[in-house]
C-alpha cells in the first residue's frame, strides 16, 4: 500500500500562501497548511509540466522506487524524474487515465 502525500489540484488564482518553484514555473500552496492535504498549485506559461499535470488534479503517493512503480504498474510517464532537493525525486505518470505524482523520499 503506497502512502498518500496529498491531492494536486490546478487553480487561477492563489488560495493559500505559495512558494514559487522556479524551475517548474509554478506557485505552490503546500498540503501542510489545510486539512485535507490539498496541494493548489498555480501554473505559468512555459511549465516544462505535461498539459495533464497542469489541467487536471493529481494524486501523490510516497513510493520506495520510482523506477519500480513505473515497471511494475506499467504506467504512462508524463514527466520524468525530476530531482526536486537533496530528499527528493518526483515524476508524473499516469495508471488507468489517473495523473499520479510519485514522491521518493531519499
Amino acid at each position: 500500500m503506497y502512502e498518500i502525500m496529498h491531492v494536486g489540484v490546478p487553480v487561477t488564482e492563489p488560495v493559500l500562501e505559495e512558494f514559487y518553484a522556479e524551475g517548474l514555473k509554478v506557485h505552490i500552496s503546500g498540503p501542510d497548511n489545510n486539512p485535507f492535504k490539498f496541494e493548489y498549485l498555480r501554473f505559468e506559461e512555459g511549465t516544462p509540466l505535461h498539459p495533464d499535470v497542469v489541467n487536471f488534479n493529481h494524486i501523490a503517493y510516497k513510493v520506495p522506487n520510482i523506477d519500480t512503480f513505473i515497471k511494475d504498474h506499467q504506467a504512462l510517464v508524463l514527466n520524468e524524474r525530476m530531482t526536486v532537493d537533496e530528499h527528493l525525486d518526483i515524476a508524473f505518470v499516469k495508471v488507468d487515465g489517473t495523473v499520479i505524482e510519485l514522491m521518493e523520499i531519499k
